[in-house]
């Protein structure tokens, strides 16, 4: 017996997950993959440290702008 359900040419499986080996960035089970949200918060963050740094001409450390930023940016996440 097969498994999933075949519509018109379409298969349609029991796990959609598991189609071609893509790996979902939403829900497996009861645990979340956090990995795509960090990964847009961190272009966000860098974003908004080169502006506050771009503001200020640059003057200066690195670090503190990119704390700036990510406390604003995280305040509102």
């Amino acid at each position: 017996m097969k498994s999933g359900t075949q519509i018109g040419n379409k298969k349609l499986t029991a796990n959609p997950v598991q189609q071609k080996g893509k790996r979902s960035s939403m829900l497996f089970g009861n645990s979340f993959d956090p990995a795509p949200y960090e990964s847009e918060l961190h272009k966000v963050i860098e974003s908004k440290a080169y502006l506050l740094a771009e503001k200020d001409g640059f003057n200066g450390p690195p670090i503190d702008y990119w704390l700036a930023a990510e406390q604003e940016v995280r305040q509102y996440h």
